[in-house]
């Protein structure tokens, strides 16, 4: 089992699409980085699991926002919600799903990832995902 933990805000939109006018402000995205996120799923066949803070939202209100911007991957589920640094949830959710540090990549802009660390592929809040981080995140899980 392959396994992408995706984050949303810094890696899905930024603050170039943050600036455009004709996007829902509360919630936009880009459809040029959901389609690197599909390009990644694609090649990989990995698993998507949120790790975003948009999990509070509710899996199927993201799934649909993703998909009405175009992505073809399904979130697989979500990590779970706790107190403390990204990197913990993200820890618990692959003890609870017996799943080792090789087998995961985190595409997210924050670096609260504690002993994951090696495995993250960190983004910038003001450009997002770029195909850079998209090559390096499929180099990672082949």
């Amino acid at each position: 089992m392959k396994v992408l933990f995706l984050d949303i805000d810094g890696v899905l939109n930024s603050l170039e699409v943050f600036e455009e006018k004709d996007k829902d402000l509360l919630h936009p995205l880009s459809e040029e980085m959901i389609g690197l996120v599909n390009k990644i799923v694609d090649e990989t066949k990995c698993t998507v699991i949120l790790s975003s803070a948009w999990r509070y939202m509710g899996l199927e209100v993201v799934q649909g926002m993703l998909d009405k911007h175009g992505a073809t991957f399904k979130l697989a589920g979500e990590t779970p919600k706790k107190d403390g640094c990204r990197g913990d949830e993200i820890i618990s959710w692959m003890a609870d799903n017996k799943v080792h540090d090789e087998q995961i990549v985190i595409l997210d802009d924050d670096a609260d990832m504690d002993a994951l660390l090696p495995r993250l592929v960190q983004t910038k809040w003001q450009f997002g995902l770029k195909p850079e981080h998209a090559q390096r995140v499929i180099e990672m899980l082949k």
